[in-house]
């Protein structure tokens, strides 16, 4: 049942995490133990995400999720800080294990808010992954979309920090200047994505999941335009586009997955969400390699230009997709 592999993965990706820094001594078992961290990372949020699926009706589902997946991009945020401040203290072996033993606490929490759900009747699923779950027109779109969604997240996470500093430079502030500020600022930018997920779950809870996500790329693919031909702009403006997108490429997070959960049938929404975590999570790797790739094509001069427009793509490609096959709460049996 989603609740047992909810506990499973915490136990693993704690394990996992306390063994770190004990363990880790090179390039190859540390990478072997975030590999196994990452896997029981995965199968905590997938089915947490399978089960507020269930436990909330559909008029308020989107918000439910928004919560849930904002806690996760808190979380995260919440992580990187108290590393910080760790290491400020500490060293960082040190640092780790103190966060690592402070994440054990994720495992009586599982067991705590799992203890009634139910494991529900026995489907006709063979427990194997089944590619007929995205041959469903509905659920086959949003696992695009979200591929999609993921693919430009976290190409932005990792170069929209470079954009703003490439900016600053060609405005004439000193590299490191600019360095400086173009992390903050960037920083900022992606912390406005942090209330992104409640606040499109609830607009895709009154105007419709597909809708709603469109809407939403079209939005980012503006921001992403923009902000790449943004080099003669005032710095206020490019704040303010930055800002802007850091909340359109995190807002449309936790649609997919509920629209997901609403359009699979019961015995395909297992196979359903693993292929979107696994294509999700694949396109989260190639989109930061195809911008960098872009990059070292384009000449200096408009590099970031071509850059961004790529990532504008990314997000603009799905819209007519989604469009056709509207909201999956009035189409899960297409």
């Amino acid at each position: 049942s989603p609740a047992t592999v909810l506990t499973t993965s915490a136990v693993v990706t704690v394990g996992a995490n306390i063994a770190f820094p004990f363990v880790a001594n090179d390039l190859y078992s540390a990478s072997a133990l975030r590999v196994i961290s990452g896997l029981g990372l995965v199968g905590i949020y997938m089915p947490g995400l399978r089960i507020i699926s269930q436990r909330f009706a559909d008029s308020v589902r989107g918000a439910a999720m928004g919560f849930y997946v904002t806690a996760f991009y808190a979380a995260n945020a919440i992580s990187l800080s108290l590393t910080g401040a760790l290491m400020a203290r500490f060293e960082w072996r040190d640092a780790f294990t103190i966060l690592a033993l402070v994440s054990a606490l994720c495992i009586p929490l599982a067991c705590l808010v799992t203890r009634n759900e139910k494991i529900g009747k026995i489907s006709t699923s063979t427990g194997l992954l089944n590619l007929r779950a995205i041959r469903n027109r509905t659920t086959g779109a949003f696992v695009l979309g979200y591929s999609l969604h993921a693919m430009e997240l976290y190409a932005v996470r990792v170069w929209l920090p470079g954009l703003l500093a490439a900016v600053l430079i060609a405005n004439g502030e000193g590299t490191y200047d600019a360095t400086v500020k173009a992390a903050t600022v960037g920083g900022i930018a992606l912390a406005a994505g942090s209330v992104g997920p409640i606040i499109g779950g609830v607009i895709s809870d009154r105007f419709g999941r597909a809708r709603t996500a469109a809407a939403i790329f079209a939005l980012s693919g503006l921001c992403s335009w923009a902000i790449g031909w943004a080099g003669g702009f005032p710095w206020p403006v490019v704040v303010g586009i930055a800002v802007v997108y850091g909340w359109a490429i995190s807002a449309d997070s936790s649609i997919y997955s509920t629209a997901i959960t609403e359009s699979a049938s019961a015995e395909d929404l297992g196979s359903a969400m693993a292929l979107q975590a696994f294509l999700g999570f694949m396109s989260g790797v190639v989109g930061p390699v195809l911008v960098g790739a872009v990059l070292d094509i384009f000449p200096e001069h408009i590099e970031w230009k071509m850059a961004f427009s790529v990532v504008g793509l990314m997000a603009v490609v799905s819209i007519p997709i989604l469009l056709r096959v509207g909201d999956p709460r009035r189409a899960a049996d297409v």
